[in-house]
């Protein structure tokens, strides 16, 4: 069979590239290993950071957050610091007194601080929760677009 699409890997990125584009394409999802998400996915921290990077980045986050099934975000908020001079406004995120700052992380040596900024909007992610709804939804596409191979024209 011919594939209009070869991924590889089966970690979160794999897996949801592969899921996103078999609405549109015919994806061969390829892996090394003997399960999918062994390495990197399987041990994730993920954290979905509004206001982490320049402006490409912090758009392509807040696009993303429509595409994160309800119930795979904790709220967590982040805390930004600075150490040298007052830092740039952060977007989404809130400034905050130095003395705020150690309160809230009470490991901030005294006098360190010179900036700080809260990001409320900041969860963690449920890294093997989010790559199993992106199996789920590449194995469902799978299947339709085996049913229209058997379906006479």
């Amino acid at each position: 069979m011919a594939w209009d699409v070869v991924v590889a890997g089966g970690g979160i990125a794999g897996v949801s590239v592969a899921a996103e584009l078999a609405a549109h394409r015919s994806v061969l999802l390829v892996e090394a290993e003997a399960e999918l998400a062994r390495h990197t996915t399987g041990r994730s921290a993920a954290v979905y950071l509004p206001s982490y990077g320049g402006p490409v980045v912090r758009a392509l986050t807040a696009a993303s957050r429509a595409r994160i099934p309800d119930g795979l975000l904790t709220p967590r908020a982040t805390l930004w610091v600075s150490t040298d001079g007052p830092a740039p406004a952060i977007p989404g995120a809130t400034p905050i007194d130095p003395d705020r700052a150690r309160e809230l992380c009470p490991a901030l040596r005294p006098g360190v601080v010179t900036a700080a900024a809260v990001d409320e909007h900041t969860a963690d992610i449920d890294a093997m929760a989010l790559h199993q709804h992106y199996v789920r939804l590449l194995r469902a596409a799978a299947a339709r677009s085996a049913a229209a191979r058997r379906s006479p024209p």
